[in-house]
C-alpha cells in the first residue's frame, strides 16, 4: 500500500546569489556550490522576507536566466507576499532541486548535468566564482509520512541530486529502493546508502520508457506501508505510474 502526499507550503521571494566554487561530481554532473546574504532572512522595501527554507529533498527552485544576457531586465517583481511575473520578453526559466542546503555555511548546492542542453546548463559551464544568479522558491515541499516500512526512489540522471539529497538527510527510518537510469555509466554516483537499501543503475537512452518500466517491473514488492517517488521525462513516467498505481 502507497502513503499519500502531503505538503508544506513558503512564501515565495526573490534571491540573488554568487558562485562560491564549482567541481565535477562525476564526468556526467557538475556541482555549482552559491552563497550570499539573501539565503538569510532580509528586508526589501519595508518588508520582511524569511530566510531561504528548501526542506524537502525534491523540493524545486526557479533559475532565472535571460536568453540576451541581461538577466536583471527579466526579473519578476517582488511584492510584499510574493512575486509578480512582469512581462520580460527573454526571461528563461528552469527548474533545480537543491542537492545541499548548508545553512550554517549560508551555502546552496546545485547540480546540473553535463552534455546536457538548455540554458541552465550552458550557464553551469562557464560559471565562475563571483558569478550571480537569481532565483525563486521553492513554493511548496513535498512531507513524508512519518511511519513507512519502505520508500522506493525511481528517477534518471536529472533526478540524482533529489535521490542524493534524500539519502544523506532521510527523515524516515525506512529502507530506501532507489533505480536509476543513466546514459552512460560515469554517471553513478556514490551515495549514502545504509543497511537494508537496496539501488539498481539502468544504462537507457534519456526518455526510453521501456527500459524505465521494466526495470521497474524487475524490482521485488516490498511488504507493508511505503511511498513510491519517480521523477524522469513525462512520457518516460506514464507506464511506471500505472503500474505502481495498480
Amino acid at each position: 500500500m502507497a502513503a499519500q502526499r502531503a505538503y508544506t507550503t513558503h512564501p515565495l521571494v526573490l534571491r540573488r546569489v554568487t558562485v562560491r566554487r564549482v567541481h565535477e561530481v562525476t564526468p556526467r554532473m557538475r556541482r555549482v556550490v552559491l552563497g550570499g546574504d539573501d539565503l538569510a532572512a532580509f528586508t526589501l522595501d519595508g518588508t520582511a522576507h524569511p530566510a531561504f527554507a528548501a526542506p524537502g529533498f525534491d523540493d524545486h527552485i526557479k533559475l532565472i536566466l535571460a536568453s540576451d544576457g541581461d538577466v536583471r531586465a527579466a526579473l519578476p517583481a517582488q511584492l510584499p507576499h510574493g512575486i509578480e511575473w512582469t512581462p520580460a520578453e527573454h526571461r528563461l526559466t528552469r527548474d533545480y532541486t537543491p542537492r545541499r542546503v548548508d545553512h550554517r555555511a549560508g551555502e546552496l548546492h546545485l547540480d546540473f548535468v553535463v552534455h546536457g542542453e538548455g540554458p541552465a546548463e550552458a550557464w553551469s559551464a562557464s560559471a565562475r566564482e563571483g558569478d550571480e544568479l537569481w532565483f525563486v522558491g521553492p513554493k511548496s515541499s513535498l512531507r513524508l509520512p512519518e511511519r513507512l516500512d519502505w520508500i522506493l526512489l525511481i528517477g534518471d540522471e536529472t533526478a540524482l541530486p533529489a535521490i542524493g539529497r534524500f539519502l544523506d538527510e532521510r527523515t524516515v527510518d525506512a529502507p530506501a529502493h532507489v533505480l536509476v537510469t543513466v546514459s552512460d555509466d560515469a554517471a553513478r554516483q556514490d551515495l549514502a546508502l545504509r543497511d537494508g537499501d537496496t539501488i539498481t543503475w539502468v544504462v537507457a537512452e534519456p526518455g526510453d520508457a521501456a527500459a524505465l518500466d521494466a526495470a521497474v517491473r524487475a524490482l521485488p514488492s516490498p511488504a507493508g506501508e511505503g511511498f513510491a517517488w519517480a521523477a524522469a521525462e513525462s512520457r518516460a513516467l506514464l507506464p511506471v505510474r500505472r503500474y505502481l498505481q495498480r
